[in-house]
């Protein structure tokens, strides 16, 4: 089975990672799974790669899933495994409005939206579906009707919790 041998947390903005990998190096892990953004998982695999520390598996959210992170590092890249929770791609979810959304983001904005934008996007699919709704904008009346709704946006169904 699998043993958690270190849990650590870096600030905000952080760009040295040195004493945190040396920190993993020694704990004898042989995988990271981080939670980052493009900056800290771009300078994160750098770093692995430079001070020579090799582990099983490094696997980042976000970061590596976006384009950018090929970009900035090249072969430096691979075998680092990420995720993309959403893909513009009609075809692989269906979900209503979906493909509308895709072309008129590219048609606008030339590139192809990324799970930021489609985000984005169905919060506003929900918001817009809740005003239908309750014909207004009264904030108890939106929470009222978001406690008791189903939403169906670009991202997959939403209802809210209690």
């Amino acid at each position: 089975g699998l043993n958690v041998v270190l849990v650590e947390s870096y600030r905000k903005g952080q760009t040295d990672f040195t004493a945190l990998l040396r920190r993993i190096e020694a704990s004898g892990a042989e995988a990271i799974f981080s939670g980052t953004r493009l900056d800290d998982a771009v300078a994160l695999t750098r770093q692995l790669r430079e001070l020579g520390i090799n582990v099983k598996l490094f696997s980042a959210t976000v970061g590596p899933g976006l384009s950018q992170f090929v970009e900035q590092l090249g072969s430096t890249a691979e075998y680092v495994v990420g995720n993309s929770p959403w893909e513009p791609k009609p075809h692989l979810l269906g979900h209503p409005g979906m493909k509308a959304f895709i072309e008129s983001y590219e048609k606008r904005h030339g590139v192809k939206p990324n799970s930021f934008a489609a985000s984005g996007y169905a919060v506003m699919q929900i918001l817009e579906a809740l005003v239908k709704r309750v014909r207004g904008f009264e904030p108890e009346k939106i929470r009222d009707a978001l406690a008791s709704m189903a939403v169906y946006t670009v991202k997959g169904t939403y209802r809210a919790n209690e």
